[in-house]
C-alpha cells in the first residue's frame, strides 16, 4: 500500500503527534508499505529526506506561520490545492491521511488539500483528531469535509463527534501508538550524568510542552499542559520530598523564543521561593531518539493538561516502566489512556494540593512506584504497542480504499509539469 501523510509540523524535536507520526511511518515502511510524510518547512532542517521506503517531504506550502495564525487574505486557496495535485500525480497513493488538520488555523489547508481528490482518483482520504474533539468548530468541518474517515484516538472522542453531528459511518477508533521494546529497555543512567544527578535522586519529568501551539505561555494560559498547576504544587511536594528535582523537556522548534521566555520566568519565580535547585532544563532541544532514555532517567512521569485528548506521554510513560500522574477531566481523554491506581494515578484539574499529594505518594513508596511501573508495561503492550495497532490500522486504510473504489471507478491522474506548479524540490533554504 501506498500511503501519504499530511501533517503540519513534523521534527526530530517536536511533540506527541510528531512522536506518533513518527513510529507509525517507520513501522509501517519497514512493514513492506511505501510511505511519504508531506510536512512543513523547518529552518536547517532537509527538505527532502529517503529513508528506503519512507521519505520526509518538507515543503513552505504546509508552512504555518509563527503566531500559528494564517491570515485568510494571504492564503493561496488555489496555489495549495495544485501543489497537493501534483504530490498526489507524482506518488500515485492509495491512501492520504492527514492529521490534525481539522483544527482552526489549519482548516483551510484542509480544504485546499481536498480539492486535489475532486473526482479525479479512487484515493482513501481520512483525517485523525487529536485533541479538542468536542469543539464545535472542529466538528463542523469534520461532519462536512469529503473525507472517508475520521480517525479518533479515543471512544470518548469518537462519541464527542457524533455528538457534533459527525456521521458515525465516517467514524473510526484507533489508538496511538508506541515501540514499547524501545522504552522498556532504554537506560537513564547517560541522562541522570548529563543532568548532574546521581541515581539516588527522585526525578520528576515533565515531558510536554512549556507553551501551548496557540502562544499562551505560563500563568492563566488555558490551553497548555498544565504546567502552572506544576509549579503551583512544588511547595507543597517539596516538604513531603525535599530532595526531588523535576525536569522540564519542553521541545518545540516553532516556537523555540516563546519556551525561553517561560524558562525565564519559571526561574524569576522559583527564585523568589527558595526552589532555584529544584528544577532542571537541557540547555538545547532533545532529538526524539532521546525520549526513550530520558523517560527511563525519571522515577515519576507527570502532565496536567485538563483538555488532554489522548497523551501521548502518559503511554511513554508507561512504556518505560514508570508510574504517570495526569488529569481526569470532562474535557479530557486521559482516563481512557491511564488506568487509575493501576499504572498510574489521576488527579482533579487545576488542583496543586491534589497533584503534589499523587507525586510524593510515588516518590515515597519504592515498591508502589516498581508495582505500577510493571502493571504500565503490561497495559500499555496489550493496547497501545506497535504490534496491536498497525494491523487496526491498516484495516481502516483498506475498508476507506474500498469505500471509495465502489463509490467510482479511478481515473487516471493527468501529470504536472513544474512549469505550471510550485516545484517539490524546493524546500527550506539552507
Amino acid at each position: 500500500m501506498r500511503i501519504l501523510y499530511v501533517t503540519p509540523f513534523f521534527s526530530p524535536i517536536c511533540g506527541g503527534v510528531e512522536a506518533v507520526l513518527d513510529t507509525t511511518s517507520s513501522t509501517l515502511a519497514r512493514s513492506g508499505h511505501t510511505v511519504r510524510v508531506l510536512t512543513s518547512s523547518l529552518p536547517g532542517v532537509p527538505s527532502l529526506e529517503e529513508k528506503g521506503s519512507l521519505s520526509i517531504m518538507r515543503h513552505r506550502e504546509l508552512d504555518v506561520p509563527e503566531t500559528g495564525v494564517v491570515d485568510a487574505n494571504e492564503f493561496d486557496f488555489w496555489k495549495k490545492g495544485e501543489f497537493m495535485t501534483q504530490v498526489v500525480s507524482e506518488f500515485q497513493p492509495d491512501v492520504v491521511h492527514f492529521h490534525n488538520y481539522q483544527m482552526k488555523q489549519y482548516s483551510m489547508f484542509l480544504w485546499a488539500f481536498l480539492s486535489a481528490f475532486d473526482g479525479r482518483c479512487a484515493i482513501g482520504r481520512l483525517n485523525t483528531i487529536h485533541n479538542d474533539a468536542d469543539d464545535q468548530f472542529s466538528q463542523y468541518v469534520l461532519k462536512y469535509a469529503p473525507l472517508n474517515r475520521v480517525v479518533s484516538v479515543t471512544r470518548k472522542a469518537a462519541i464527542q463527534l457524533m455528538e457534533g453531528g459527525v456521521p458515525p459511518a465516517k467514524i473510526e477508533f484507533v489508538p496511538n501508538m508506541v515501540d514499547v521494546e524501545s522504552f522498556r529497555r532504554a537506560d537513564g543512567q547517560e541522562v541522570r550524568q548529563m543532568l548532574g544527578i546521581d541515581e539516588d535522586t527522585p526525578l520528576i519529568l515533565f515531558p510536554s510542552r512549556l507553551v501551548g501551539r496557540e502562544g499562551n505561555i505560563f500563568f492563566g494560559s488555558s490551553d497548555g499542559k498544565g504546567l502552572n498547576v506544576l509549579i503551583h504544587c512544588l511547595p507543597e511536594l517539596f516538604d513531603h520530598v525535599s530532595d526531588a528535582k523535576v525536569l522540564l523537556l519542553g521541545n518545540d522548534p516553532v516556537f523555540h523564543d516563546k519556551v525561553l521566555e517561560c524558562k525565564r520566568k519559571i526561574k524569576s519565580v522559583v527564585d523568589k521561593v527558595g526552589l532555584e535547585d529544584k528544577l532542571l532544563f537541557f540547555e538545547q532541544f532533545v532529538p526524539n531518539s532521546m525520549l526513550p532514555a530520558i523517560f527511563a532517567a525519571a522515577d515519576v512521569v507527570v502532565s496536567l493538561s485538563s483538555r488532554e485528548t489522548f497523551g501521548m506521554v502518559f503511554v511513554e510513560g508507561m512504556a518505560a516502566g514508570k508510574p504517570v500522574v495526569g488529569v481526569n477531566s470532562s474535557q479530557g481523554g486521559v482516563a481512557e489512556v491511564v488506568p487509575d491506581a493501576f499504572a498510574g494515578f489521576l488527579v482533579p484539574p487545576d488542583d496543586p494540593h491534589s497533584t503534589a499529594r499523587a507525586i510524593s505518594k510515588l516518590l515515597l513508596d519504592p515498591t508502589l512506584r516498581a508495582t505500577l511501573g510493571r502493571n504500565g508495561i503490561g497495559w500499555v503492550k496489550k493496547h497501545f504497542d506497535v504490534s496491536v495497532v498497525i494491523p487496526k490500522l491498516i484495516e481502516v486504510y483498506q475498508r476507506a480504499l474500498l469505500d471509495v473504489k465502489q463509490e467510482k471507478q479511478p481515473e487516471i491522474i493527468p501529470q504536472y509539469t513544474s512549469s505550471r506548479l510550485p516545484n517539490l524540490a524546493e524546500g527550506n533554504p539552507q
